[in-house]
């Protein structure tokens, strides 16, 4: 079976609680409503709510505990499920998130991105991060400093076979060729 997974953009309408399992696992659920705007004649309109409640594990669940309140714009991504419970003698069916993701919706709030220890230990490679005590100096390195070399990046080309990568830097030719990607300097040493 497959599993749906979608993005969520509303307001947190709950406080996050924290429920630890037996195992040390901890989760964090809380609820968002998400309302439609419609523009009509009279101006803009609210159209039906959905609220959904959405569930986070280990680190997301913390992060979120600590981050996010009542009433903030959210942004939550992940898998969506249903599930029967047994209320009053009748079946019901509740819809809720599995969240990998969860944010503040940077159109309505803004944030200060503090990382935690483990996502700087997990941070992708290829982009180091600045030392704390030279973020402009000339010890910059990460994304700052391959914008400052305009030939250590490259992208691919139009798909054309036998042409692997060309120069971003439009009008400027690599060493030994023309840098207009037409093959015309392949094999001079470009």
């Amino acid at each position: 079976m497959h599993a749906t997974y979608t993005t969520l953009i509303g307001r947190m309408i709950t406080s996050p609680e924290r429920h630890t399992y037996e195992s040390g696992a901890s989760r964090v659920s809380f609820r968002v409503a998400c309302t439609e705007r419609r523009r009509s004649n009279n101006g803009w309109e609210d159209g039906e709510t959905l609220y959904i409640t959405v569930r986070c594990w280990r680190q997301l669940g913390e992060n979120v505990l600590e981050s996010m309140n009542v009433g903030d714009p959210i942004i939550a991504h992940g898998k969506v499920y249903t599930r029967g419970i047994d209320r009053e003698g009748s079946r019901l069916s509740v819809t809720e998130m599995e969240a990998g993701a969860v944010g503040p919706d940077l159109r309505w709030a803004t944030a200060a991105v503090t990382r935690t220890k483990a996502a700087a230990a997990g941070a992708p490679t290829g982009v180091p991060e600045a030392p704390p005590d030279e973020p402009d100096g000339p010890g910059r390195t990460g994304v700052d400093a391959m914008l400052d070399d305009p030939w250590a990046l490259v992208e691919q080309s139009a798909g054309e076979p036998g042409h692997d990568v060309a120069p971003i830097a439009a009008g400027r030719p690599r060493k030994g060729g023309t840098g207009r990607g037409d093959g015309a300097d392949a094999g001079t040493g470009g």
